[in-house]
């Protein structure tokens, strides 16, 4: 299929997307015939009259719109309106985020890559924006730069968007991209982004931008080596300390073994009992010592009398 506008011949290849009010094609340009120097389009057919009313303004002033490199042509053939821009096909995002296992910090750097490739489009119409930022319009390339599909959907060009929606698509863009950190409170200053998207706090994405740079992305590894250096002098004084009282407790180990000397006079054996009374201590067995007794028991008492003169 072949559609002619004032500048070049498309050819179109392909059906992007289908809807009853529009109709997105992909398309090269016919003239060329060399298929690695053929550039690829994104057409977007407007054929409902009241869509065309409702968003031919935009459309054409994006003509105008010198942030919008993408735009190629807008022009009206029958009773059709059409706008073409150019047309890269990387990875969609969440294909790209499925497919790789992005640690934090790469998501984060993502999210700002998309962001600040968002604020670069200041002057287009609010629907425009609000179309970028759909999940199936933002495409990923091998090295995380950003890429923005222009194919729009009639639902959102017909419904009076406001400023409101578009931080709503941002905040569940963040969803997306931390759908666990989000549900957690590891991360505070990323959870505030996504309140504050969802309030319609911020007043421009510049704005989201500057906070999302301020999410700390560094590791647990990463922190504790910060802690470190925050504290420091903290650690070093503690460490001084540390030396000090172990010097001193060997010091006094020192002192109490080998300089105090030693004045208190060793306690001697006692020296054994050889004998109790007239009763000698026998080395004999016990049954030796029982017949002794027995024997001392029965031999008579001496009387001595003394008879005087």
């Amino acid at each position: 299929m072949l559609l002619q506008s004032n500048q070049r011949v498309y050819s179109i290849y392909q059906t992007l997307r289908s809807y009853k009010d529009l109709q997105v094609y992909l398309a090269n340009e016919a003239s060329v015939s060399n298929q690695a120097t053929q550039k690829q389009y994104l057409i977007n057919e407007f054929r409902n009259p009241e869509l065309i009313r409702n968003c031919i303004e935009d459309m054409l002033s994006l003509q105008k719109d010198a942030t919008v490199a993408e735009f190629v042509d807008v022009f009206t053939s029958g009773a059709c309106l059409y706008t073409v821009f150019t047309y890269s096909q990387p990875y969609l995002l969440k294909d790209y985020v499925a497919r790789h296992r992005l640690s934090f910090g790469n998501r984060v750097n993502l999210l700002k890559n998309i962001l600040f490739k968002l604020s670069t489009y200041s002057q287009a119409p609010l629907p425009v924006l609000i179309h970028l930022v759909d999940t199936d319009n933002i495409h990923v390339h091998p090295d995380e730069t950003i890429y923005f599909s222009f194919a729009f959907h009639p639902e959102q060009l017909q419904s009076s968007s406001t400023i409101n929606t578009l931080y709503l698509k941002i905040a569940n863009l963040v969803l997306l991209l931390f759908p666990k950190e989000t549900d957690s409170r590891s991360n505070k200053q990323l959870q505030m982004v996504l309140k504050k998207c969802e309030r319609a706090v911020y007043q421009s994405i510049p704005e989201i931008v500057k906070d999302v740079e301020r999410i700390d992305t560094s590791t647990f590894t990463e922190k504790l080596k910060n802690w470190f250096q925050e504290r420091k002098s903290q650690v070093q004084l503690l460490k001084n300390i540390s030396l000090v009282a172990l010097l001193l407790f060997f010091s006094f180990i020192l002192y109490t073994r080998f300089i105090v000397p030693d004045n208190t006079t060793p306690v001697q054996a006692p020296v054994p009992v050889q004998q109790v009374g007239e009763l000698p201590v026998s080395n004999g067995s016990p049954e030796q010592e029982t017949e002794a007794l027995e024997e001392q028991a029965t031999e008579p008492a001496l009387i001595h009398v003394d008879v005087g003169n």
